[in-house]
């Protein structure tokens, strides 16, 4: 799920009586990798619950990350933030890199 959407795409779930949870680390997984990665990354949690809030949380520390509970009013600046940390620097760089190709004798 995308990390501006919040809980609401578990809606029905949620109707049905049941718990639902976002759990959306701020960062890319271009392949799999072995939970030690998560160690210092922001992880955004959010809960229908108290109960799972806190299981989430606890998920989140006991990968070695930083959980951060994300409200659905500060979704879209989530979501912004992480666009920029991630597919701006990409592109910053890439430009960078092809500055200085341009600039070699």
């Amino acid at each position: 799920m995308s990390g501006a959407l919040g809980l609401a795409p578990l809606k029905s779930v949620a109707e049905a009586g049941r718990d639902v949870g976002s759990f959306h680390p701020l960062q890319s997984f271009p392949v799999e990798r072995e939970p030690e990665h998560f160690r210092g990354a922001l992880i955004a949690v959010d809960a229908s619950s108290a109960k799972l809030l806190g299981e989430l949380t606890r998920l989140a520390r006991a990968l070695g990350a930083r959980p951060r509970r994300v409200p659905p009013e500060e979704r879209t600046l989530y979501h912004a933030a992480a666009v920029l940390a991630s597919n701006y620097l990409v592109a910053l760089s890439a430009q960078a890199l092809s500055l200085i190709h341009i600039s070699e004798p």
